[in-house]
């Protein structure tokens, strides 16, 4: 007869042990993996950006303007669609519409984003911009059916941002599911102590400050800091007023609201105050830390009734704490919390003719 071997089998003791190993490297493995999703995703953003910033250089060639800001003829700093404080508008307020929601920059260089069917088919039904971009029954799209400004576009949204894709404001809920992006431009560098915007910038907005003042956009020529050294573009994690479409939405300041106006440093240039003591940058400031109100909309000069409601400036959910920033001459660059905000401030300026680099780029 020939013996048979009579194999052991595992023992729990020996199950335990195999499965304790395994979860041991699993728990070592996620991290790195993690690690590298999220670079891959960081390195989408940042071709996003680069992308747009080399679709607004395409709208200055041929227009041999920058888009503006916003080409609503009043202040960024204004109230959003409804809040007035109901949700709906009066179907007679055209001037209301125009004044408060004008079309973003962003609509303006969709040709330059290979978007040139929803430019066309936003600027035929707005009568090349003419009607406002919330009228509800005039920017329908085609079927009638459907607000234009509910596109979604999904080239606009960070890969790395975990909110919604659509503006959560309850201002916009009577149009539907209203498209929502993460890029953004810097009009200005700060809010002045009397409530405007600077306007130093490059994508600036149509009015200037309070006044009622209608201008283009700049020229490649009036960035006489360069647009090597000047960031155009960044990225926010704002998710209630994050409108692509709409012109209130899109944009952020450098500095947050209690750094006050920049002064006179000891260089000879201008910087955010030295005295405060505290990092008064606006990246990554939010919720985490209080919730930040660079943007006071206005009207007629005075604060709008709960109007505080926006609370994210350049910002992001990559890892390090970084914020991908886009340079004029389409250089993008991811930015970290730590950044000198005398440097910051500088590089988001277009002619303060300072001196102003980043470390180790």
């Amino acid at each position: 007869m020939i013996g048979r071997r009579v194999r052991r089998a595992f023992t729990l003791v020996e199950l335990l042990v195999v499965i304790a190993i395994i979860a041991i490297l699993v728990a070592l493995l996620l991290p790195a993996i993690n690690a590298a999703r999220e670079a891959a995703r960081r390195n989408q953003c940042i071709n996003k950006l680069r992308q747009l910033s080399i679709a607004v250089n395409n709208y200055e060639s041929a227009v041999q303007r920058y888009p503006l800001a916003t080409d609503s003829t009043q202040s960024l700093l204004v109230t959003v669609p409804g809040s007035t404080g109901t949700p709906q508008f009066n179907a007679g307020e055209q001037r209301y519409y125009r004044d408060f929601a004008g079309y973003s920059w962003l609509v303006k260089i969709l040709p330059q984003m290979e978007e040139k069917a929803l430019y066309d088919e936003i600027s035929a039904q707005s009568q090349k911009f003419v009607v406002a971009g919330f009228d509800p029954s005039a920017m329908m799209d085609r079927s009638g059916s459907v607000h234009l400004s509910t596109r979604s576009l999904a080239f606009l949204r960070c890969p790395s941002f975990s909110g919604q894709n659509y503006a959560t404001a309850p201002e916009y809920q009577q149009f539907g599911e209203v498209g929502a992006g993460n890029y953004v431009c810097f009009p200005s560098s700060h809010v002045t102590s009397d409530n405007t915007l600077a306007d130093d910038g490059i994508i600036v907005a149509m009015a200037s400050g309070t006044e009622q003042i209608r201008r283009k956009g700049l020229k490649s020529g009036d960035v006489s800091d360069g647009i090597s050294k000047t960031i155009m573009l960044t990225e926010s994690r704002e998710e209630e007023y994050s409108s692509w479409y709409d012109g209130t939405c899109p944009w952020v300041v450098a500095l947050r609201p209690e750094a006050g106006d920049p002064v006179l440093l000891g260089d000879g240039y201008y910087g955010p105050p030295e005295s405060s003591g505290t990092d008064v940058i606006a990246l990554n400031y939010g919720p985490k830390n209080d919730r930040f109100r660079a943007y006071r909309y206005m009207r007629r000069g005075r604060p709008w009734p709960g109007s505080d409601h926006r609370v994210w400036g350049p910002s992001s959910e990559h890892g390090g704490s970084v914020v991908i920033h886009a340079f004029a001459d389409a250089r993008t660059v991811p930015i970290s919390e730590g950044v000198d905000e005398k440097v910051y401030y500088r590089l988001v300026t277009r002619n303060g003719n300072e001196q102003a680099e980043l470390p180790n780029q």
